[in-house]
């Protein structure tokens, strides 16, 4: 792992919220906690005191709340960064019926995903490419 902190100045970890507030079972999360920054996501808004005094825990003092996910940059120095993203009623499941079905995807999924599927499938069959 130390030698991925070497290769990357700024390396962040994405993960949801949920999963954030476990990483204390996770084997090692000393280590991660050492090498990687943390972009943690939620849909919904998040207790700001409650994961205060979480952070605090883990010894982590340095950590910005966003609410607008499509902020153009990634703020520097933070070890964790709280954003809230919107809620989607979408789950791979769905997209790969979708794709079975022969139908479009692009109202789910960013553009170069759409571009880079068509170019998979093409009327519910995978293309070998």
């Amino acid at each position: 792992m130390l030698k991925i902190k070497k290769l990357f100045k700024n390396f962040y970890f994405i993960l949801g919220l949920d999963s954030f507030l476990t990483i204390e079972k996770w084997k090692n999360y000393e280590n991660l906690l050492k090498i990687c920054n943390f972009i943690v996501c939620s849909r919904d808004d998040f207790d700001k005191k409650y994961l205060e005094k979480f952070l605090k825990t883990l010894n982590i003092n340095k950590y910005i709340f966003l609410l607008d996910y499509q902020q153009k940059y990634i703020p520097q120095g933070e070890k964790v960064i709280f954003l809230k993203i919107p809620r989607l009623e979408i789950s791979s499941t769905l997209i790969k019926k979708y794709l079975k079905l022969g139908l479009d995807i692009y109202p789910f999924v960013p553009e170069k995903v759409w571009l880079f599927l068509k170019t998979k499938f093409e009327g519910g069959k995978r293309l070998n490419v």
